[in-house]
């Protein structure tokens, strides 16, 4: 699959947050509830059944960067699509928390445990972006060869660098978001695999 490297961008960087209107805590619901890995999702996910679970999310990934378009909530009707509706639509359309919450439904339909994560702009504290993290493991048992494997997988097709690899509070993290896009955003927050809003330390 090739990467439409302008469409990524818009959907990366033109999240406007919606905490104006609804509570962080709302809102973070209305992320986790989106993303709740129904049938239709189990379905979707199923045709990748053959592969390891990090082939299968790196197919599901390219195919959202591949074949999403962008279109963001206008300012008086806000919300987070379900990803079941998204996929049983075939409409693979909206802005990044929609995008976000096909992609986590994924993450949770083959038992990989990931985080929504919730950043504030630098430059503008009333922007915001939310991507996805999965855990890969704890930082004792990474290793270069799974560092690259992963980089492999994820960024095959790639004219750069899809992924970004980290590590905080012990565990090593997949950020399916390039790090040239999250540069720009503090994390603030996740939304965990229980759907539990955790504020991050500075």
């Amino acid at each position: 699959m090739k990467l439409n490297f302008k469409i990524l961008l818009i959907i990366m960087l033109s999240f406007v947050s919606c905490s104006k209107r609804i509570t962080l805590e709302d809102y973070a619901n209305n992320l986790f509830e989106a993303s709740y890995p129904d049938s239709i999702v189990t379905a979707f996910v199923d045709t990748t059944s053959n592969y390891p679970p990090d082939k299968r999310l790196s197919i599901f990934y390219n195919f959202l960067l591949t074949n999403w378009t962008y279109l963001e909530d206008d300012n008086e009707n806000d919300f987070v699509n379900n990803a079941s509706n998204i996929i049983s639509e075939n409409k693979f359309v909206g802005d990044c928390d929609d995008f976000c919450s096909v992609l986590m439904a994924c993450c949770r339909s083959i038992n990989l445990t990931a985080n929504f994560c919730l950043g504030e702009s630098i430059e503008n504290k009333n922007k915001g972006h939310v991507w996805v993290e999965v855990i890969i493991c704890s930082i004792n048992s990474f290793d270069k060869d799974l560092e690259n494997r992963l980089y492999n997988i994820f960024s095959k097709n790639s004219n750069y660098e899809n992924i970004y690899i980290y590590n905080r509070d012990s565990l090593v993290f997949l950020s399916l978001n390039p790090f040239e896009m999250t540069k720009n955003y503090k994390l603030t927050h996740i939304v965990n695999n229980e759907g539990k809003l955790i504020k991050i330390k500075d």
